[in-house]
C-alpha cells in the first residue's frame, strides 16, 4: 500500500509508517509544482494507487467545484 503525505504532514513521519506500509511519499517528494494544488495531489495520488494522508479540511472541496 502507497502512503502520500500532504504538505501539512510533517516529511518526519516517512521513517515511522514505513514500517506499516510498502510506500510512504511526501508531497514535496514527487515532483509536483510547490505549493502543489490539492487537485495535482489528487491525480498523483489516483495515478499511483495511493491513500493521501493529509489534515486539509477542505481537500475534497475540489471534487464537489
Amino acid at each position: 500500500m502507497k502512503i502520500l503525505l500532504d504538505a501539512n504532514i510533517s516529511w518526519r513521519l516517512i521513517t515511522t509508517l514505513k514500517i506499516h506500509f510498502d510506500v510512504v511519499l511526501h508531497v514535496d517528494d514527487i515532483g509536483l509544482s510547490q505549493p502543489a494544488k490539492d487537485s495535482e495531489i489528487w491525480n498523483y495520488a489516483k495515478t499511483e494507487n495511493a491513500i493521501i494522508l493529509t489534515n486539509d479540511d477542505d481537500f475534497q472541496l475540489f471534487l464537489i467545484s
